[in-house]
Formats: C-alpha cells, sequence, structure tokens
C-alpha cells in the first residue's frame, strides 16, 4: 500500500509541474501579445501624428494659394495618377 502513496504523490507532483509550465508559458505568451499590442499602438500614434502635421501643412497650403492656381495642381495631380495607376501597364 505505501507504493500506492508514492505513486500517487509522484502523479500528483507530475501533473502540477505540467500545469505550473503549461501556465508559464500562457503567461509568457500574454507578455508577448501585450508587447505586440503596445508596439502598434506606438506605431499608430505616429501615423496619427504624421497626419496632423500634413493636414497642418494642407491647410497652411490652401490658405496661401490662389484656387485657380490648385486647381491646375489638383488637374495635373489627377492626370498623373490616372497615367501611372490606370495606363500603366501590370
Amino acid at each position: 500500500m505505501l507504493w500506492m502513496h508514492y505513486a500517487y504523490h509522484y502523479f500528483a507532483n507530475f501533473r502540477a509541474e505540467a500545469e505550473t509550465k503549461a501556465k508559464l508559458e500562457k503567461v509568457a505568451e500574454i507578455k508577448r501579445i501585450n508587447a505586440q499590442i503596445m508596439a502598434i499602438k506606438s506605431e499608430i500614434s505616429k501615423y496619427e501624428d504624421t497626419l496632423k502635421e500634413y493636414q497642418l501643412y494642407k491647410r497652411f497650403l490652401f490658405s496661401v494659394t490662389p484656387k485657380v492656381v490648385l486647381l491646375f495642381i489638383v488637374s495635373i495631380l489627377l492626370i498623373l495618377l490616372y497615367y501611372f495607376y490606370i495606363c500603366s501597364p501590370r
């Protein structure tokens, strides 16, 4: 009967170690995913800052540029977009 007692404790310890290892792996995975989330949030924040800066430049340019020149620039840009994205061979 004593051997059953030892066997029970051996397998109980074995199972506890396996569960501990699995839990540590899950915790490590959660930390890794949280680090990825933080990196993505940082990247989004950087792009939002860049967008705000570009919008500021846009407002400035629209405020100092006559409307006729703006129409001319926009038409040239549309022609270039049409040429490079529609007419160019793929």
